[in-house]
């Protein structure tokens, strides 16, 4: 049995590292490397640019993803590779430029640093290094036009959000002026009432027809029991591997807070890669295996062990 979990923690987590590793040099690299040589696309108001990746969303998530990751590896070994994988991260982050990257960087880099925080000793170094990392970003809002860019946009579309309410107001800004669409898609489904489509969906699932939230889209394209069967298999994985070791299940909260608010992340063939990447990398470091989360051919080896062994 203990040959089991070797080879399901330690060899699964050593594929994982050498994905996650892979994409921390090419990820970034060649969004930096595409945008100074001025290839591809912008994202949305000139305030960011996404080179020839097709999705903004499905590049702002592999981002977020791989900054908790860089940082992870920081945190435990401070060495060249490590630092530069994350700065060249950090720097893809702010030419794309969306508030969801620029957000859950700044709240990655504080959370990790007081994760890592053991000590007062400890707790007042990564402070100071907090603060040193706020004035780093004082000083590229200074002289960064990038930077200023996607802060302008961000502040005039706060500024188009605030109606209806705080509660409407924050959450119009926070899902880009979604929820406002929402409304249009059940009023298909009540002008034109069935059982069967609110079962198993009323609107055809193609890219003309979604609002570009994914718990919304899955419902409206694949109706309650679609919904319902995705809803479940993604609790069972939180409730899994809820003891998963930083940045594990902090990685997977991010990548549900994405699907709840923005799209691309569970359908869109490079964010639900780097989701289901997430997703293992959460089973691997899981606080103690239980036997319900080992595969078929797992619990077999183990009680093939036992028999042997009586």
């Amino acid at each position: 049995m203990e040959n089991v979990f070797r080879r399901t923690e330690d060899t699964g987590r050593e594929y994982i590292n050498k994905i996650i590793d892979f994409w921390l040099w090419f990820v970034p690299l060649s969004l930096i490397t595409e945008y100074l040589l001025k290839l591809g696309y912008i994202t949305y108001y000139d305030a960011g640019y996404k080179g020839l990746y097709y999705s903004t969303n499905d590049i702002a998530f592999l981002l977020t993803v791989l900054f908790i990751y860089s940082v992870s590896k920081v945190l435990h070994d401070s060495s060249k590779k490590n630092i530069i994988q994350s700065l060249i991260t950090l720097i893809a982050i702010v030419i794309l430029g969306t508030k969801s990257c620029l957000i859950f960087a700044v709240v990655t880099f504080v959370t990790g640093i007081l994760y890592n925080s053991g000590t007062y000793k400890k707790l007042l170094r990564n402070l100071i290094i907090i603060a040193m990392g706020i004035l780093a970003v004082v000083l590229i809002a200074r002289y960064s036009t990038q930077f200023n860019n996607a802060m302008i946009r961000y502040s005039n579309m706060w500024s188009y959000s605030t109606y209806g309410g705080k509660v409407s107001t924050f959450l119009n800004f926070a899902t880009s002026g979604r929820t406002p669409r929402i409304n249009s898609f059940f009023t298909k489904l009540t002008n034109n009432f069935s059982v069967t489509k609110l079962l198993f969906g009323w609107i055809t699932p193609d890219n003309a027809h979604v609002i570009e939230m994914d718990w919304h889209d899955l419902l409206c394209q694949y109706g309650v029991i679609g919904l319902a069967v995705l809803v479940i298999t993604y609790l069972r994985i939180f409730v899994q591997y809820r003891f998963s070791k930083y940045p594990g299940v902090y990685a997977l909260i991010v990548g549900m807070i994405y699907t709840t608010l923005s799209g691309h992340i569970i359908s869109g063939a490079l964010a639900g890669t780097a989701l289901a990447v997430v997703i293992i990398d959460s089973q691997n470091r899981n606080i103690g295996y239980s036997y319900k989360a080992l595969t078929r051919k797992d619990k077999r080896a183990i009680r093939g062990s036992s028999v042997q062994r009586a």
